[in-house]
């Protein structure tokens, strides 16, 4: 049985190599952990490598989720529009990655999001 300390530690560009490799589309991806524990930051990382993503950021608050520049959608546009923003995406080479939730302006606004 293996302990910690026999395990190689893995850099970051052979981890997102391999698992590029493994992840097909239409999968779905689950992180569990504590909070501080580096979700978001791992997450963010692996959604670089899909060219339509749709994250959910309910409370409007997380830094690591606003961070990585996805357009924010306060409120669902609607199929047709959306579908309308993912064509002129494609149609630039752009990706389409989106965050969905309300943008928190001011600490006061947490509690009412929660």
């Amino acid at each position: 049985m293996a302990t910690t300390s026999e395990v190689e530690p893995l850099a970051w560009p052979d981890f997102k190599d391999w698992f590029a490799s493994v992840w097909n589309p239409g999968e779905h991806l689950s992180v569990i952990a504590p909070t501080g524990a580096g979700k978001t930051t791992l997450v963010g990382g692996l959604l670089d490598l899909r060219r339509y993503v749709l994250a959910l950021d309910p409370k409007g608050g997380d830094s690591t989720l606003s961070g990585l520049g996805y357009d924010r959608l306060a409120k669902w546009p609607g199929e047709k529009e959306l579908a309308a923003t993912v064509a002129k995406n494609d149609e630039d080479g752009k990706p389409s990655r989106f965050l969905v939730g309300p943008a928190v302006k001011a600490s006061a606004d947490l509690p009412r999001l929660r």
